[in-house]
């Protein structure tokens, strides 16, 4: 092999590997994976189905936030928000979509407590309480799987009264169970 198919075969390699490593053009930054914001604390691995999740979502960033909390599910390989679905930092948003003015901003370090209801029953369902919450219990028992949820923090910032959407991060998923566990 001659110098120049050398150097061909080395250079091709090089633009074929280089990139795989990591390198490539200077000034060029790694995809990597940027801390969250905000922690989700306190969730056991299972509840009963109408059991209330309660939880914190805690700051760890340097600066403070503006969250909602919204409930979802895993159906069909993918998480989708949960039937009814609402901000848990602010339950009526279940009954009516809240105007916000001044948004409470979450410092770094502190934590608020929430708690998910999940058998809470929107003023629009036509049935009592108690055939919603059986209507619940027998969709988990006849789920074919196990039902998994987890918690959304939707991470707001906040500056000059302009909320601007910054990231999403999920909690650890729950096991919801038919009877308690």
């Amino acid at each position: 092999m001659n110098s120049r198919n050398l150097r061909f075969v080395t250079l091709s390699a090089l633009m074929i590997v280089c990139p795989l490593l990591g390198g490539g053009r200077e000034g060029q930054q790694r995809d990597e994976p940027r801390p969250k914001a905000v922690e989700v604390e306190g969730l056991a691995p299972a509840y009963a189905t109408c059991a209330l999740v309660n939880f914190s979502v805690k700051n760890v960033s340097s600066r403070g936030f503006y969250v909602e909390v919204y409930a979802e599910r895993l159906l069909d390989g993918k998480w989708d928000n949960v039937d009814y679905p609402y901000d848990l930092n602010f339950p009526p948003s279940l009954y009516h979509k809240p105007i916000i003015v001044k948004p409470d901003v979450l410092m770094p370090g502190k934590s608020i407590p929430l708690t998910y209801d999940r058998c809470m029953k929107p003023n629009f369902v036509k049935r009592n309480t108690s055939d919603f919450r059986r209507a619940i219990a027998a969709n988990d028992a006849d789920a074919p799987n196990h039902v998994l949820e987890r918690l959304r923090v939707d991470v707001y910032t906040v500056d000059h009264d302009v909320i601007t959407f910054l990231e999403k991060d999920p909690s650890v998923p729950f096991e919801r169970t038919h009877t308690s566990k």
